[in-house]
């Protein structure tokens, strides 16, 4: 998915479950996720 890509609570199957109670209007809701990875290197010593 594009990043500014919009979509709505009911283009989301995971939020429209019967084990998650989401008060919201379906159509007015912002949901902003930053996808930052950190890359970091670890070793581990043996």
């Amino acid at each position: 998915m594009k990043t500014g890509t919009v979509l709505t609570v009911k283009d989301i199957p995971e939020l429209m479950s019967n084990k998650i109670e989401l008060q919201v209007d379906t159509d007015e809701i912002v949901l902003r996720i930053n996808d930052r990875t950190n890359h970091t290197s670890i070793t581990s010593e043996e």
